[in-house]
């Protein structure tokens, strides 16, 4: 058991540290501008278009995977909270 709990160090230490650069980068004001841009666009309604009000600006190509498209408002969309939820359970 002291094995498996010693090879979860690393990823938790990584884990901790990514949580706080994703918070630094929400904080920025290219990131509020792309928030704003998205939700603009969209009309402030889910793009999906179940005719929902939408509530989550969604990163198409995920922050994690290609850093320099996390403010890109073409890599953004705004979904109402069910469908974020189907889109982050594929």
């Amino acid at each position: 058991m002291k094995r498996l709990k010693k090879s979860f160090r690393p990823l938790k230490e990584f884990l901790k540290k990514w949580s706080a650069l994703r918070n630094a980068l929400y904080k920025t004001p290219e990131y509020q501008c792309f928030l704003r841009e998205v939700r603009l666009r969209a009309l402030y309604m889910c793009e999906r278009n179940c005719g929902k009000k939408g509530r989550h600006v969604h990163h198409k190509i995920r922050v994690y995977d290609n850093p320099d498209l996390a403010v890109d408002p073409d890599n953004g969309e705004f979904l109402c909270i069910a469908c974020h939820r189907k889109e982050h359970k594929k």
